[in-house]
């Protein structure tokens, strides 16, 4: 690794001389200040000196350094090379995609990783010596895990930023380390959320603490594998799909894990189906919806190449593809009668009622796919995502919050995928806001390729 050129050239710029003394300095004169805060209490109170204050110290400076300065080092290591004009220059070098990605995000946050592993082994070290040393070790692993999913979403969304309409701003730094630090928060947080003590992940048990380290390093090392994939977008290399269509199978199958004793009636379907769902909606939004990538798509199926058809698909459009096969699968396995025997839909029909909310459910998938891909369409503007999120927002927030006012409960299943309601009330108004969206569409689509024939001509 050392090697790679690109990793050398971020660490001469990471570790400036000026860097190599400030920071130490301020770390020493942090914990001395925390332990000699420990060392006055515990003579205060008359005890033995196990320095409380310094373990925490150690373990918010560590969380301090690597998510918030790490953090932004790497949400900001392509932006800047793009605002230094020498991010062209590395594309058309001899670098390969592995370089590039250890390259940025290796080296653009070494210097916060020095720092906070100084923090890290000085945690561990006080609690090794307050007598919790197995406990510090793993707590040790879950934030050096979550620290690499922060940093590495964030790099990850800043090299997807620039997959967008040629000359789009590359992209705020500051909001995209905003938007790693929210994912990784909600990423622990939902690692928490089957238990506190022990988690059972498909009859296996695990103590709580032990599952947190070992997400935080399974979602990191796919967060790698994605900035790998993206850097070979950029550098002109070929994709093929089956990359992402594996993590889309892990992800299902690890939440599937967590709610595997779910008592609710077709849980674990409906856990994959959002499963899925989650990642359409991110791609959709954050993607790059390039109309010539469609129609060039569409063109290779048509012509019977499906196997180029796959490889050519945007991954927001793969990732839908994916979702409406969850689909078919789970209405195939509803209908065969696959949960007739859960007690927990006895007395709720359960082939009508999960099938009702299995298609609802996907009708509103389609329509907001519809919706935002209709925005997107345009060639005056590129804020395209930007409109069809406040679409989405009036639909699912603000004309909600109006029947409620109303008191008009019977009518939310029009605005929300709620399948208790039967077909007529549940189904039949989103089939028909798909229609209309299809409509729309259509009218976008062609307006689109008009306006191109004519500016060809012009």
């Amino acid at each position: 690794m050392i090697g790679n050129p690109e990793l050398r050239r971020n660490l001469w710029l990471e570790f400036t001389a000026n860097r190599l003394l400030i920071g130490p300095l301020l770390l020493l004169v942090l914990f001395a200040a925390a332990g000699a805060a420990d060392w006055s209490l515990a003579r205060m109170v008359g005890g033995t000196v196990s320095f409380p204050i310094t373990s925490a110290v150690a373990h918010w400076g560590f969380l301090a350094i690597v998510l918030l300065w790490g953090g932004r080092q790497a949400a900001g290591a392509v932006i800047r090379e793009i605002r230094g004009r020498t991010w062209d220059g590395q594309r058309m070098s001899a670098l390969g995609p592995w370089a590039m990605t250890l390259g940025k995000l290796v080296g653009a946050t070494s210097y916060s990783w020095a720092l906070g592993l100084c923090c890290l082994l000085l945690y561990v070290g006080v609690e090794v010596y307050n007598g919790a040393g197995t406990a510090a070790l793993v707590m040790a692993a879950s934030m050096v895990g979550f620290g690499l999913v922060c940093q590495t979403v964030g790099l990850l969304l800043s090299l997807t930023r620039l997959s967008r309409t040629p000359g789009f701003r590359p992209g705020n730094t500051t909001l995209i380390h905003f938007v790693a630090l929210i994912a990784t928060g909600a990423l622990l947080m939902a690692a928490r959320v089957p238990g506190w003590f022990d988690i059972d992940w498909y009859g296996l048990r695990f103590d709580a603490s032990h599952f947190v380290a070992l997400t935080g390093w399974f979602f990191a090392l796919w967060g790698v594998v994605g900035i790998n994939r993206r850097m070979r977008r950029e550098l002109q290399f070929h994709n093929a799909p089956w990359v992402w269509l594996l993590f889309l199978v892990f992800f299902a199958v690890y939440t599937n894990g967590i709610a595997h004793r779910n008592p609710l009636p077709g849980a674990q379907l409906m856990i994959a189906f959002v499963s899925v769902a989650i990642f359409v909606y991110l791609l959709i939004l954050f993607e790059p919806k390039d109309p010539e990538s469609a129609r060039r798509t569409i063109g290779l199926f048509r012509g019977g190449r499906a196997g180029a058809g796959i490889a050519a698909m945007p991954l927001w459009l793969l990732t839908f593809a994916a979702l409406t096969l969850v689909s078919v699968g789970g209405a195939v396995l509803i209908l065969g009668g696959a949960f007739d025997g859960d007690r927990n839909l006895e007395a709720l029909t359960p082939r009508r009622f999960l099938l009702v909310q299995l298609v609802a459910t996907f009708l509103f998938v389609v329509r907001d796919v519809l919706i935002v891909m209709a925005f997107s369409l345009s060639r005056q503007t590129r804020e395209g995502a930007a409109f069809a999120f406040v679409v989405l927002f009036v639909l699912y927030g603000a004309l909600p919050f109006i029947l409620f006012m109303g008191q008009l409960y019977d009518l939310l299943p029009v605005l929300w995928p709620i399948g208790t309601r039967g077909w007529g009330l549940s189904v039949g108004p989103i089939a028909l806001q798909v229609l209309l969206m299809v409509v729309v569409l259509g009218w976008r689509w062609r307006g689109y390729w008009r306006y191109s024939r004519t500016g060809q001509t012009a």
